[in-house]
């Protein structure tokens, strides 16, 4: 069985040690993931008076604008790094 990870495939499967899938996993899979489960945590769990009162920000529509990219436009750029770093899109 053959997994594949992108460009990587062929380290991570043949050369890498336990280090280089621990990194390699941390780097591509993990730290993605994390970033993105945050910005959809902020964005559509914390209420918006919590959020943009933690901001502190005195202008309430540069706040609208920060709310739409931390919900619509972060996850979706996000889970493209994250495809372009496994080699799905992009190279």
């Amino acid at each position: 069985m053959t997994l594949y990870f992108g460009d990587e495939a062929y380290r991570i499967i043949n050369q890498a040690g336990f280090h280089d899938a621990v990194i390699f996993l941390s780097s591509h899979i993990l730290q993605p993931l994390v970033a993105l489960f945050v910005s959809l945590f902020v964005g559509w769990v914390i209420p918006r008076s919590v959020s943009y009162e933690a901001l502190g920000l005195k202008n309430r529509k540069l706040y609208e604008v920060w709310n739409f990219g931390i919900r619509y436009i972060t996850p979706v750029l996000v889970f493209v790094v994250m495809l372009s770093m496994l080699g799905v899109v992009g190279h």
